[in-house]
């Protein structure tokens, strides 16, 4: 049971998204994977993610006599 209703929120997110779309004409139906949307909004959620990371980077307080990436407790 769970497993169905993973598996439809999942189905759900992607017709919201755009990934994934139902035509039907005439007698047949079909249903669309979007793959080059998929790829393009990755990419700009990779480019967005590589971004947050820099300004947490130049963010993040170093005290003197520290190095870099040291964990201050």
């Amino acid at each position: 049971m769970r497993a169905i209703l993973v598996l439809t929120v999942v189905v759900l997110l992607m017709v919201l998204g755009g990934w994934l779309t139902f035509a039907k004409n005439g007698n047949q139906a079909s249903v669309t994977l979007e793959t080059q949307k998929i790829e393009h909004d990755t990419e700009r959620a990779i480019d967005r993610s590589k971004e947050v990371l820099r300004n947490v980077e130049h963010r993040s307080p170093v005290l003197p006599n520290q190095p870099a990436g040291a964990v201050i407790e």
